[in-house]
């Protein structure tokens, strides 16, 4: 799904990882196989392996996610974990989700000095887009197209999220 949280797939990762290093095994006689040493051996150092790397990843990750201010992320391409704009071969105008922040875009109409919109970008900046004589009158238009204005003319706009 998108927008799906990191923190969410991360746990989901690091749950599965201690789970299936910690899970109890079913005994190989509840098949009616008989288990070699060597097999025991196999299956207790995957699961001591396991172990040992859900471990050190929780403790990476806790290093750094504390080394951070806060206010910025620690890894500004992990947006691919949690959302991939989808379908992937549709070009960018015919996509059914975006992961930007343009589908929260808001903008006004403005007729002086000249016909345009001006469009609120995610980033804080605010960008004027030209407009015909006419196009104004279709404000339901309008609005269904500020996300495209977005990622066409806002200035901080990452094109590699298409």
């Amino acid at each position: 799904t998108p927008f799906s949280q990191p923190e969410d797939l991360g746990g989901m990762m690091f749950g599965l990882l201690c789970g299936l290093s910690t899970m109890e095994k079913l005994p190989s006689d509840f098949f009616g196989m008989d288990e070699s040493w060597w097999t025991r051996a196999k299956q207790l150092s995957v699961r001591f392996l396991g172990l040992i790397v859900s471990i050190l990843g929780i403790i990476i990750a806790l290093i750094i996610l504390l080394q951070g201010d806060g206010t910025t992320t620690p890894c500004p391409n992990c947006n691919w974990l949690s959302c991939v704009p989808f379908p992937p071969w549709e070009s960018p105008g015919s996509k059914w989700w975006y992961c930007d922040d343009c589908g929260r875009v808001t903008a006004e109409i403005v007729r002086e000095p000249e016909l345009h919109l001006k469009l609120d970008c995610p980033d804080g900046s605010n960008v004027a887009v030209g407009l015909q004589e006419g196009e104004d009158d279709n404000r339901d238009r309008l609005e269904q197209e500020l996300p495209s204005y977005c990622r066409e003319f806002c200035p901080d706009y990452d094109s590699r999220r298409l």
